[in-house]
């Protein structure tokens, strides 16, 4: 599906595959991007429900790189720091909301938020493109991390042109010197999780205020395991084709409070998808969208 091959491991009777919504997107081009993490799953996954990560790693760290390209995001972030920070659960997983300095709760940021889809899934994007990052456990010190792009054309136009086929790619966690690549997005996210060690020692840990995602998170597993246990479905098993179908995730429409910030395509980690030219035409479809925002 969408590029995406899918399988289930489990007892029947076999349940119906949701389809997330931007797997569904028409009018869209997508892009794939694999790499093996030796790490376990779960720190990646509760890497994001901490919102204020952001702040350091990306725009901090990010800057101090001096990468260009990841240097835009990074000043965006970097004047406007964490005010408030919020998790809402839902029926698919828990909402992470953020206030950014200068902004407020009626700002997209807060006021819709962006989506972990339980058990092992975030979703982050906007109206013009969604990223998909699936974390699946390969064993207790690996994870196979896919990415998902999905870039849809702006309402009332075409698709300039027809992808042929879904490219995929996969990403270099390690430069030639041996070092990590940390000048693109997602490596710097995948460099702090494999530092951690194959699996992290939470007996070290000293959790805060701005943790309270990963406590939340945390609940929702022991709860879910129960259900689980007791012979019941846990969350996202979807027993009707019907329910399966489309399954609609409300996201921002502006992110970081910058709504032209991903108006043109930048890879989100190392390698670049060798349907760029398509993806830029397919974004260039918003320009006049974005301007009369």
């Amino acid at each position: 599906m969408s590029g995406l091959i899918f399988a289930y491991l489990g007892p029947a009777p076999v349940p119906y595959l949701p389809r997330w919504e931007p797997l569904e997107w028409e009018n869209a081009v997508r892009d794939i991007a694999i790499t093996v993490l030796p790490c376990n799953w779960l720190q990646c996954q509760e890497n994001s429900l901490d919102p204020v990560y952001v702040e350091w790693l990306h725009a901090y760290y990010g800057m101090w790189l001096q990468s260009q390209r990841q240097e835009l995001l990074s000043r965006a972030l970097a004047e406007q720091h964490h005010m408030d920070i919020g998790f809402d659960v839902f029926e698919h997983g828990i909402i992470k909301r953020r206030v950014l300095k200068g902004y407020t709760q009626e700002d997209d940021d807060w006021k819709y938020g962006h989506p972990i889809l339980f058990l092992n899934i975030l979703l982050v994007g906007n109206q013009m493109n969604s990223t998909l990052q699936f974390r699946v456990p390969m064993d207790d010190t690996h994870t196979y991390h896919i990415s998902y792009y999905a870039w849809q054309s702006a309402p009332g136009s075409e698709m300039p042109r027809r992808q042929e086929r879904v490219p995929y790619r996969y990403v270099p966690l390690k430069d030639d010197q041996g070092g990590y690549v940390t000048n693109v997005l997602f490596n710097q996210d995948y460099m702090a999780w494999m530092t951690q060690g194959e699996i992290a020692d939470r007996t070290l840990e000293k959790l805060g205020e701005s943790d309270k995602g990963i406590i939340l998170f945390r609940k929702m597993l022991q709860e879910q395991m129960a259900i689980a246990e007791d012979g019941g479905d846990p969350m996202n098993v979807f027993r009707s084709e019907e329910a399966a179908r489309n399954v609609r995730i409300g996201i921002e429409q502006v992110k970081f409070g910058d709504k032209k910030l991903f108006a043109r395509y930048f890879p989100g980690e190392a390698g670049y998808s060798t349907d760029a030219e398509l993806v830029d035409e397919v974004l260039a479809t918003w320009d006049k969208v974005l301007t009369e925002v």
